[in-house]
């Protein structure tokens, strides 16, 4: 839990966005994080125990005492942040939908759209959307559909994956993994789709395209798999070398007589188009700078400690912090700079050290990667 605090700490605009909200008079799990923020932002404490967060915000099947997955204790965190918002959200919509007729009708009209247009913290920070298609073999009917994300989970590809030779563990990047995560896949045998107009299990080809990039981009690298021979759940060790700039493929449909030369704005993001009926399937490639990374360091997936590398992207001096006890330094932190985020530890470190983490020890194997756009 430690390594997720410092990791979403470090995030800058996230960092800003929750310490500059308006929560007084109330007592949600945004209001515990903002306390926590301030304290390690702006108080004289050399360490701060953040147990009792921890406790309003654990997953209610992790256990005590037991070594829990950091990426889905991420998960269910941002998602618990949205949902709270959300529905605070709705509850002041349904509020102003319910105005005594007396109130002017512009009045009016701007109380009762005020919730409709709005989105949470967690959506404007981490929300991307992911469309998938799905090419029956047979009909020839494409089905699809786009659902939000706020952490993309890149699985290792089946030959590594099943490496159990440590000498002849295949070295993979994170853009394999992408272009794994980003590849058709073919639906047979076991795995066919159950097509509504054939009404039967058919062949088909399932592929998943990123339409609308996040402003943080969270990456799962999936270590832990379940070995159906020994019927166990295993960590996959093999080394991960982190890009230290990704460029996410996004998606685009636009009209064929739209401009998308995007001259004078978007610089730094690649375009290519292909012509699809009387549409233009414009891609993107967004580029993305790493901003933190959670590791996971031991040999299974039973037991083990979670740390954390993690830099402030900023123009400005800030002061870096530590958690577990949340531990925090007086010194100021260069924006090229690492620091590596153990508990109270608190260490400067190089990109290169950070970047060949996976490289340098099998054990200490990068888990979470969040980018910054």
């Amino acid at each position: 839990m430690n390594s997720v605090l410092q990791s979403l700490f470090m995030a800058k605009d996230f960092r800003r966005r929750v310490l500059s909200m308006n929560l007084k008079g109330c007592d949600s799990l945004m209001k515990k994080l903002q306390r926590l923020f301030k304290i390690l932002a702006y108080s004289q404490r050399e360490a701060y125990s953040p147990l009792k967060f921890f406790n309003a915000s654990r997953p209610p099947w992790f256990s005590s005492f037991s070594q829990e997955d950091s990426s889905e204790y991420l998960r269910f965190l941002l998602n618990s942040l949205h949902e709270e918002e959300r529905l605070k959200l709705l509850s002041s919509e349904t509020t102003a939908d319910a105005l005594p007729t007396k109130v002017p009708p512009k009045e009016a009209s701007q109380s009762t759209s005020w919730g409709k247009d709005k989105t949470t913290v967690i959506q404007d920070m981490f929300e991307g959307k992911l469309k998938t298609k799905i090419f029956c073999q047979t009909c020839k009917i494409i089905s699809q559909k786009t659902e939000a994300f706020t952490d993309l989970s890149l699985e290792f590809p089946t030959s590594s994956s099943e490496t159990g030779n440590k000498e002849h563990q295949e070295k993979l990047s994170v853009n394999d993994m992408f272009s794994y995560f980003l590849a058709p896949e073919i639906l047979d045998g076991d795995n066919c789709y159950q097509c509504g107009k054939c009404a039967s299990l058919q062949k088909a080809e399932k592929t998943v395209q990123i339409t609308e990039e996040p402003e943080y981009l969270i990456l799962n690298l999936l270590r832990f798999s379940y070995d159906p021979e020994r019927h166990v759940k295993r960590k996959i060790l093999n080394p991960v070398s982190i890009p230290p700039v990704l460029k996410l493929p996004v998606e685009r449909s636009t009209s064929l007589d739209t401009d998308i030369s995007g001259a004078g704005e978007n610089k730094g993001i690649e375009r290519t188009s292909v012509a699809i009926d009387d549409r233009r399937c414009t891609q993107r490639r967004v580029p993305y700078v790493l901003n933190s990374v959670v590791v996971h360091s031991g040999a299974t997936s039973e037991s083990g400690h979670y740390y954390c590398y993690a830099r402030d992207i900023s123009l400005w001096s800030v002061k870096p912090v530590k958690s577990s006890s949340v531990s925090r330094s007086e010194s100021s932190c260069n924006p090229k700079e690492w620091l590596c985020l153990n508990d109270t530890s608190v260490t400067v470190t190089s990109q290169r050290y950070v970047l060949n983490t996976s490289l340098r020890s099998p054990e200490d194997s990068a888990y979470i990667l969040i980018y910054k756009k």
